[in-house]
């Protein structure tokens, strides 16, 4: 019995996450209970006074606050543990285990297929089946632009990729047949938000390289949505555990989209010693595919969020949230410009200004 599994790095990157995820909640829902208890018996029982177990006001929202946020943290826990399960090859299907729990994915659950190299060489593969793993339909709508999926991701990560990924379209294909099997087993380029979250430099050249920029009015509209959306869930999940209206939601997204037009503005005007020159109509384009990556500073803040950190940690990661927006930026600058990379630092000026003024708003905003 051969288990087949990711880089032990990446499993160990994983599983520190959701271990310290689940262990920073479970401190926060035991002091919770605590405080709670110290509170109803203080008085009958003339309990000395302790400073950390205060104060006694709001102990029944405070507890609720505390088990939403245990079961928000066991579902994220959950969801990124089978993101690097162990894979086992079985008679009737394809066992994931992972150390909170093993999904059976049956052969006669697989429906299709879609696999998409990137850039670097790696191979995402989709795998809609009937049975999904914990979320990863979320997760596959945001990375490939497909709503209402079901089924489990494999990357080439992998270890047996080739063999596992064969198994699975050789059961699909004699399932269904040879005709409808080449409809369902699809090679896909990745879209741009796959694209530059895996590797933005070279997502960036390409483009730049490109006689026409390859990006329409319209896909740069949904590119500005999507990066402004990416707000709403550590907004959204922070407003479910705290049990409150988001009302961040409804201004951060809009403020973070405008960004848009006033950095690609700012492009259009710099004052850099180049030949070349951007104007405002691919400006505004390209800069909104820039802000992609920023879906990992989504993940990252929710991650902090569903663990219960203190609000002053949140505070300090305002600068790391800088990065994934004004790296882009900066690498826009260099090859659009084509400038040395210490003169392209000029071009993120005016980013990384709004981008702290916006995360600034979303702190104060966000419910706690």
């Amino acid at each position: 019995m051969k288990f087949h599994q990711y880089p032990i790095q990446v499993r160990r990157v994983v599983t520190a996450l959701w271990f310290a995820l689940l262990a920073i909640n479970l401190a926060e829902y035991i002091l919770q209970w605590a405080r709670a208890l110290y509170a109803w018996l203080y008085n009958p029982l003339h309990l000395p006074h302790l400073d950390f177990l205060q104060p006694f006001q709001n102990v029944l929202p405070n507890l609720l606050v505390a088990h939403l946020g245990l079961f928000a943290a066991l579902i994220a826990a959950r969801f990124l543990a089978f993101l690097t399960p162990s894979v086992l090859l079985q008679h009737k299907g394809l066992a994931l285990r992972t150390r909170l729990g093993t999904r059976l994915i049956p052969y006669s659950a697989v429906r299709a297929i879609r696999s998409t190299e990137l850039a670097n060489g790696r191979y995402i593969v989709w795998v809609s089946a009937t049975v999904a793993l914990p979320l990863q339909d979320a997760l596959a709508s945001l990375l490939f632009g497909r709503w209402l999926w079901r089924g489990f991701l494999l990357t080439s990560d992998l270890d047996g990729f080739d063999e596992i990924v064969g198994v699975l379209a050789g059961q699909l294909k004699k399932r269904i047949g040879e005709e409808k099997f080449a409809r369902q087993f699809v090679e896909e380029a990745p879209t741009r938000l796959l694209a530059m979250l895996a590797t933005p430099a070279e997502t960036l050249r390409a483009l730049v390289a490109e006689e026409t920029l390859p990006i329409t009015a319209r896909e740069a509209a949904w590119h500005i949505g999507s990066y402004a959306a990416s707000m709403l869930l550590p907004l959204g999940v922070s407003a479910l555990i705290h049990w409150q209206i988001p009302w961040g939601a409804l201004l951060v997204p809009l403020i973070a989209a405008l960004e848009v037009p006033l950095g690609a503005l700012y492009l259009t005007a710099m004052p850099l010693e180049s030949e070349r020159r951007i104007e405002f109509r691919d400006a505004w384009r390209v800069y909104a595919v820039t802000q992609l990556p920023r879906w990992f500073v989504a993940f990252g803040v929710t991650w902090l969020i569903v663990a219960g950190v203190p609000f002053p940690i949140l505070i300090l990661g305002v600068v790391p949230a800088l990065i994934p927006g004004c790296y882009a930026v900066i690498k826009l600058t260099e090859v659009w410009f084509e400038v040395k990379p210490l003169e392209s630092l000029i071009g993120v000026i005016v980013s990384a200004i709004y981008q702290i003024v916006v995360y600034e708003l979303f702190l104060v905003l966000l419910a706690r």
